[in-house]
């Protein structure tokens, strides 16, 4: 069973090699901003747009799979917070920037292609939930916790915690794609017409593009370690972290908030969704937030590095794991 995952994943991971060697072209060399705003203002809403709209709702979104994503995810970046944040000085920046550095997974350019390539259709609602879930962990989390924890004036707080919240919620293109293809589903909308052909064409540049942007990011993060000193240690750390302890914090919510989805039907697309999803390599917005809240970006960098590589071999052995639950 792991060769036959090996061989669904790879192709993801050849795509993004792909974009990383044509980094070094020079017509590439700066297309990633162009690519990566293609996929997240139009491909990819189209795309979650489509497939939430025709999912099958019958079954609804099982309460425990909110629920051991927030318990599982929330304990893992506490805890690896609380590390970063003693072995750092009790310095927040560098503590924040880094735990996030070993907690925020690439959901949706690589989480929804692998979830979908092992699964198929079942796994469509599965991939769309969950990845939305995790970056509205990270994308309103991050900036509400930097803004409470820094020594700012209470006004500032309200305001920065109000701006993350529009910025990541109500200016979403992927919040919203995802909420009215759950309106058109409920109300019937015909599943055939100009509206949804679009959307049909448009979703299939999503993945290709996806990975394509994910290479062409990983050059900066290549450049960033290049240009300053590394820590072999916490990078080592945060990398090994990412792949191997968050998946296993989240799997024992499972055990304790999320039993019931071992026994339900359909249940196991959903763990096995929620398992992949929890073992994502870092994604490249880390490396912007750290750099912006002046935290230790080099190491960010050299995670996002270091987990894309291993994710090539973990990610088909989670799979694998997961799939026997």
């Amino acid at each position: 069973m792991f060769l036959e995952i090996l061989l669904k994943i790879l192709p993801l991971f050849l795509g993004i090699l792909v974009g990383f060697i044509c980094s070094y072209w020079n017509r590439f060399r700066n297309a990633e901003p162009a690519i990566s705003a293609f996929v997240f203002f139009i491909a990819l809403p189209c795309l979650l747009f489509f497939l939430t709209a025709k999912a099958d709702l019958s079954r609804g979104i099982p309460g425990a799979v909110l629920a051991s994503i927030l318990v599982g995810t929330l304990v893992y970046w506490s805890l690896i917070g609380l590390v970063f944040w003693l072995t750092n000085g009790r310095n927040l920046n560098i503590a924040l920037s880094s735990s996030m550095g070993g907690a925020f997974g690439n959901v949706a350019y690589l989480g929804i292609p692998v979830v979908m390539g092992v699964l198929g259709p079942a796994g469509y609602l599965p991939a769309i939930i969950i990845q939305l879930v995790h970056n509205v962990i990270f994308m309103v989390g991050y900036p509400l916790i930097h803004g409470v924890m820094s020594p700012q004036g209470s006004g500032s707080k309200v305001r920065q915690f109000g701006r993350a919240l529009r910025d990541s919620l109500l200016k979403n293109p992927i919040m919203w794609a995802v909420l009215l293809g759950f309106v058109v589903n409920f109300v019937g909308w015909p599943q055939d017409g100009p509206i949804m052909e679009f959307a049909d064409l448009m979703s299939a540049a999503a993945s290709p593009a996806a990975l394509f942007a994910v290479g062409l990011g990983l050059r900066p993060s290549f450049q960033a370690i290049r240009g300053g000193q590394l820590k072999i240690l916490p990078v080592g750390f945060a990398t090994v972290a990412k792949l191997v302890i968050l998946p296993a914090i989240t799997f024992l919510a499972l055990l304790t908030v999320g039993q019931s989805l071992f026994t339900m039907n359909g249940g196991k697309e959903w763990i096995f969704a929620i398992l992949i999803m929890a073992g994502m390599p870092t994604a490249g917005t880390a490396f912007v937030l750290a750099t912006a809240a002046k935290g230790d970006s080099n190491l960010v960098a050299a995670t996002i590095l270091g987990t894309n590589i291993l994710a090539a071999l973990t990610l088909p052995l989670l799979a694998t794991l997961a799939l026997s639950q």
